[in-house]
Parts: structure tokens; sequence; C-alpha cells
């Protein structure tokens, strides 16, 4: 049940905490008379988080309402989240022991590929697209760390 509403509370959380805050701005003087004084801040600061844990509580509360609905209509299948969870962590394990041999850049490029195969529905898996942004982030993370911080990071059979 708490767990349901979790974003309702927290926003009504941040709501409160924001009045607080204001009342405790209204005690600010200023010594100056000038028309942006040192309270000025700190009720812009409340009125931003009253309205952002407003935002917050609704929202939390429009999702237990469509979860609500999306619950009702469907049946949740714990059994394949099982499975993807171990085929990741085959693919980590398998990434852990080949990352010598092979090299950074190859197992990185390949678990990326791969991982993103896995966790994209089947209708959606693009593999040219996921291909490229394997090769894209493998090379980027590379570069980054070998020329930027002067890591050194296995090179496998390409070094």
């Amino acid at each position: 049940m708490l767990q349901k509403y979790r974003d309702v509370f927290a926003g009504s959380l941040l709501m409160i905490f924001s009045v607080i805050l204001f009342i405790s701005a209204l005690s600010i003087k200023s010594a100056v008379s000038m028309s942006v004084g040192p309270d000025f801040m700190p009720k812009l600061a409340s009125v931003l988080l009253f309205v952002l844990g407003a935002a917050i509580a609704v929202q939390g509360y429009l999702e237990v309402k469509k979860n609500a609905a999306m619950e009702a209509e469907r049946e949740v299948d714990d059994s394949k989240g099982k499975t993807e969870a171990m085929k990741t962590m085959l693919l980590m394990a398998a990434y852990a022991v080949l990352i010598q041999p092979a090299g950074f850049w190859i197992c990185t490029v390949l678990y990326v590929f791969l991982q993103m195969m896995l966790l994209a529905p089947a209708g959606k898996r693009r593999p040219v697209m996921f291909a490229a942004i394997a090769v894209i982030s493998a090379s980027v993370i590379y570069l980054s760390f070998t020329k930027g911080f002067h890591l050194m990071l296995p090179s496998g059979i390409l070094g």
C-alpha cells in the first residue's frame, strides 16, 4: 500500500517542507532597503519546491490510477524477468573472463551490443543501430581512459 503511494507521500512531504521554509523565510530581516532583499531566494526556493512537490504528488496519484487499470488488464510474467536477469549475469561473467584475452574494446562492443539485444523488446530490436551505439560508446570510453586519463586498458588481441 505504502509502496504504491510513495510519490504521493514524497510530494506531500516536499510541500510541507516548502511551507515551513517559506514561513522561516518570513523572519529574515533586511538591514538595507532594496527591491530584492535577503529573503527573496529562500521564498522563491520554497515556492518552487511547493510546485515541484505538487507535481510529484499529482504525477504519483495518476501513476497509481494508471497502474491499477493496467494490472486489471494483464497478468505480470515474472519468469521472463528472471530469465533476462540470469542472461545479464552470464553476459557480465563472460565479459569479466574475456576482457584480458580479447581486450577491452572488443569485449565492450560485444557486451553492449548483446545487452541491448537482450533488453530490447522483440519488435524493437535494431541490430545495426545497436552495433553502431556499441562501437561508438566503446570507442569513446576507450579513448577517454587511454588518452584523457592516461590509463592502461587491456588491449587483448588488438594490441
